[in-house]
């Protein structure tokens, strides 16, 4: 692939030198000499650079062959201090994820399950050593969240199914089951790691392909190749030194159920450490279109809250002397079968209750009105509308880690602003597919090539005028109109090529030295001279057709693209994936991104546009040199300065978010609100994205009408607060 750009781009230059040769003046050949020493020595540069990097090593070096269990037991133990780095880093993110949700409460719902009866449990999985020898015996599992742990290590497989329906609680025995099993791991455990499978389609991608990727995708320090010399993330998975804990199976489309059962049985064929949370409904249906249920897991399943753990949860946060639940108690004791009381069956619908009656001026009592909710679902579809009020307008405080000093603006938000601004995220993740809100991930659901073009007009339209006037400023107003247009449309072109189809830019950070990356570094190379050529092409055909055929546009244009693409190439092969010492959350990878896109871009632009001023002196006459050098390197400049820009994903994150902001979409301050949103219990954090709290609530805001509401936000002092910035 490298090979074959570089001789595009060589044959591309070849191509504009002869052109410039056949239909240049005769009496410019002594401008045209140095043109092509210019020329000459810089694709000489070029070519050193690709030799002492292909001489520093272009292929992976070939291990001594050894014996196979030697190498497995070599390989496996090379992979330990990865293993205890992820084991590091996914403990204290489920720890605090865990404190932000409050499931250390000492007042925790109480949350049962036990051995499920449904035809998909197994009759093999969970079988034990029975009292009579020969004659193996079912275990009959049953517990609550303190000692699933427990329970799965007494599992002669280690394969758990967790069923339960809708909102009963299997997130979160997913979450503290994490959290437990990272607490307590044993040397010789893999590491638990919590995905949803939203994301997974089994008809396209592998189990173990998927997990490996979103392994990558989750924590970046696992993907950088080009210093580990091999895929970490793949190595884990193949040597069982992680294990999936998949959450949600029920959310993938309903026609891949019996697909996904069918991958997962294929993918544990070997008996690997397994854990799937999933409904017990669309589990039959899978297992009866499969014809088999999962192999080797054992089949528990979430009980129903009971009423009294309900009244008695409820009853736990209410403060001395508060009678405004009395009758909703009464009437969930003395009628567990009522409407109201299988709606408060499920952990979620408990959780709203308590959220939305808590202020003093509500009436619990309300619910038991038959009028306004005769039914299951008009009460739970109540609870879910009466969340965000609840929420917003709020008064935000600072999480606990960030002290402040007294008299601190602190942002709130209008109920109808947040709900229309949730509803767009709700919509955008289900045009995805996913559950999991990147955001890096946010122009995707733009059409095909709607990103593209908008990256090209931004970046030509901020490039020719500037580049227009430095040059109307310097050479006089005739070629204003030249330059702007010329670079305008070179930019352009260059910042949509590299938009599009460009490696899809995740987080990262430029890191030094380059050791390990050097084939990375020689690829990125080869990428921006290539698309740097095509665009300096593009400026000298709009030069040629409108200065009348001088062919001087079509070489400057080849040595700029060439020169910026050197230093586009060079910013982008110097980024590597955020390290495993690095905090991982939203607005630290928005925080380092921004630096790496920020040193990138002007690095390269400031590099690139040194050396074209230098050329551009160097060929010019002596009395305009430097207004040559001036324009020839702005213009090379803020090109590959907007270009490289282009394909960081803090650069793709600012355009977006302009464009969602003038729609009108999310607020300007997006990170603020998603912070807040997070503080609040309306999303949850998973590593480096947001997860809405529950797939219901996010099912439920995606209904919201699409409209535009345009609320100006209220800042209030709250003293002894922190700054939420």
């Amino acid at each position: 692939m490298l090979l074959w750009v570089s001789c595009v781009a060589f044959l591309i230059a070849v191509a504009a030198v002869l052109v410039f040769f056949h239909l240049g003046p005769p009496d410019r050949l002594e401008e045209a000499d140095k043109l092509g020493s210019v020329g000459s020595l810089l694709f000489s540069g070029l070519s050193l650079l690709v030799s002492v990097v292909a001489a520093l090593g272009w292929g992976a070096t070939t291990p001594r062959p050894e014996g196979a269990a030697a190498a497995a037991a070599d390989e496996a133990r090379s992979l330990d201090p990865w293993v205890d780095r992820l084991a590091a880093r996914l403990r204290g993110q489920w720890t605090e994820e865990a404190a932000m949700r409050t499931l250390g409460r000492p007042d925790p719902l109480q949350l049962r399950w036990s051995s499920s009866g449904r035809p998909g449990a197994s009759p093999i999985a969970v079988l034990g050593r029975g009292a009579i020898p020969g004659r193996p015996t079912r275990l009959r599992l049953h517990g609550d969240l303190s000692d699933v742990v427990t329970k799965f290590r007494m599992l002669p497989r280690k394969q758990l199914m967790v069923l339960g329906e809708h909102a009963a609680g299997k997130t979160v025995l997913a979450l503290l089951f994490t959290l437990g099993m990272l607490r307590t791991r044993e040397p010789a455990e893999p590491v638990p790691v919590l995905l949803t499978a939203s994301s997974w389609d089994p008809a396209q991608e592998r189990l173990d392909v998927w997990f490996a990727r979103r392994l990558r995708e989750e924590h970046p320090f696992l993907a950088d190749r080009d210093v580990h010399g091999t895929d970490v993330a793949w190595r884990l998975v193949h040597h069982a030194r992680v294990m999936l804990v998949l959450d949600g199976l029920d959310e993938m489309p309903g026609r891949l159920h019996a697909t996904a059962i069918r991958a997962i049985n294929r993918a544990v064929i070997d008996e690997r450490p397994l854990v799937i949370t999933c409904r017990g409904g669309e589990y039959d249906g899978a297992v009866a279109a499969e014809g088999e249920p999962l192999a080797h897991a054992a089949v528990v399943e979430i009980e129903p809250v009971k009423p009294e753990d309900a009244v008695g949860h409820l009853r736990d946060a209410l403060p001395t002397g508060d009678d405004r639940w009395g009758p909703m108690f009464d009437h969930l004791l003395a009628f567990p079968d009522s409407a109201l009381a299988r709606s408060l069956s499920s952990p979620l619908m408990v959780s709203l209750t308590r959220s939305a009656y808590a202020p003093p001026g509500t009436n619990p009592s309300d619910l038991l009105d038959l009028g306004r909710f005769p039914d299951r679902s008009a009460i739970e579809h109540h609870l879910l509308d009466a969340f965000l009020p609840t929420v917003y307008p709020a008064r935000s405080l600072p999480p606990p880690d960030r002290p402040g000093s007294p008299a601190t603006p602190v942002r709130t938000y209008e109920h109808d602003q947040a709900r229309a601004w949730l509803a767009h995220l709700a919509r955008h993740l289900r045009a995805l597919g996913t559950r999991d809100l990147g955001w890096w991930e946010l122009h995707r659901t733009l059409p095909r090539g709607g990103f593209e073009l908008m990256t090209g007009l931004a970046a030509g339209l901020t490039a020719g005028p500037v580049m227009g006037l430095v040059a109307g400023l310097v050479f006089g107003r005739s070629f204003l109109t030249v330059a702007g247009c010329g670079t305008g449309l070179g930019v352009g072109v260059g910042a949509a090529l590299v938009s599009g189809f460009g490696r899809r830019p995740s987080p990262s950070r430029v890191r030094l030295p380059i050791k390990g990356r050097r084939r990375q570094v020689l690829r990125g190379v080869l990428v921006g001279v290539a698309v740097g050529v095509f665009s300096g092409l593009v400026f000298g055909v709009v030069f040629w057709f409108m200065t009348g055929g001088s062919g001087i546009g079509l070489m400057a244009g080849v040595v700029a693209g060439v020169t910026g693409g050197i230093g586009v190439g060079l910013g982008a092969g110097l980024t590597a994936p955020v390290g495993p010492e690095e905090n991982i959350s939203p607005r630290s990878l928005l925080d380092l991104d921004r630096a790496t896109a920020l040193t990138q871009a002007l690095g390269g632009g400031l590099g690139a546009g040194l050396m074209v001023g230098v050329a551009a002196a160097m060929l010019a006459h002596p009395a305009a040199r430097l207004g040559a050098a001036l324009v020839a390197g702005a213009g090379v400049g803020i090109g590959v300065t907007l270009v490289a820009a282009s394909s960081t994903a803090w650069g793709r994150w600012m355009l977006i978010r302009a464009w969602l902001v003038f729609r009108k979409k999310l607020p300007w301050r997006v990170m603020d609100f998603l912070d807040d949103a997070h503080r609040h219990g309306v999303l949850r954090q998973v590593g480096g994205s947001y997860q809405f709290r529950h797939a219901r609530l996010q099912d439920h805001l995606i209904d919201f009408p699409a409209t535009s509401l345009r609320v100006p936000v209220q800042r209030q002092i709250v003293p002894g607060a922190g700054s939420v910035p």
